[in-house]
């Protein structure tokens, strides 16, 4: 077992019956990878991976969010900024709004995006160089070679990895939500990695 697995499977045991039950109510709503998707991020806000998520709007999240303790930010693109921290939540939500669709950079506003969400400090400059240098354009991504040992599922790389350092931006956050979510939410990770 890793010690980022052990860590979470010891943070699991600290959670309070009715945060287990909750969480396990959310998993069960995993019925497709976009359900899923949330799960994990909110897995990801519960074990310390990132401060705060950003998920579509579901029925019945609420009041499961509600007994995880998490505070939901609503925005006015069907989507919740979730996150233990209400000012961090609210925030999340508002540089979301400000910056949904834009095809002029927000320097600032998508530095705080990338940290709240809790991209590695890389991925996020990458990002915002990539995108200041072609605005509203695909650009390639990065490959990553098949022959790393221990890679986490691609849906776990949830930002766009930069050359330089993508194993250590995958070690940092794709890892350890993989592991996160397989305990935390073991039907999201079976969905998620039949994806």
């Amino acid at each position: 077992m890793t010690p980022n697995k052990n860590r979470y499977v010891q943070s699991f045991a600290q959670l309070s019956d009715e945060e287990k039950a909750a969480l396990a109510r959310l998993d069960e709503t995993s019925s497709d990878v976009v359900n899923a998707s949330c799960v994990m991020n909110i897995v990801g806000v519960m074990a310390g991976i990132k401060p705060a998520a950003y998920i579509e709007v579901r029925d019945g999240y609420a009041p499961l969010l509600e007994q995880l303790g998490l505070i939901c930010v609503s925005t006015q693109h069907e989507g919740i900024a979730v996150s233990y921290d209400a000012q961090l939540a609210t925030q999340l939500a508002m540089d979301i709004q400000t910056t949904w669709g834009k095809k002029q950079l927000d320097r600032a506003a998508e530095t705080r995006i990338g940290k709240a969400l809790g991209y590695p400090e890389s991925a996020i400059e990458h990002f915002i160089v990539r995108f200041a240098a072609a605005p509203g354009e695909e650009s390639p991504m990065v490959e990553v070679p098949d022959t790393i040992p221990d890679m986490p599922h691609e849906n776990f790389v949830q930002f766009i990895l930069s050359p330089g350092h993508y194993l250590d931006e995958i070690r940092a956050y794709a890892k350890p939500l993989e592991e996160a979510t397989h305990i935390y939410a073991p039907r999201s990770y079976e969905i998620i990695i039949e994806d």
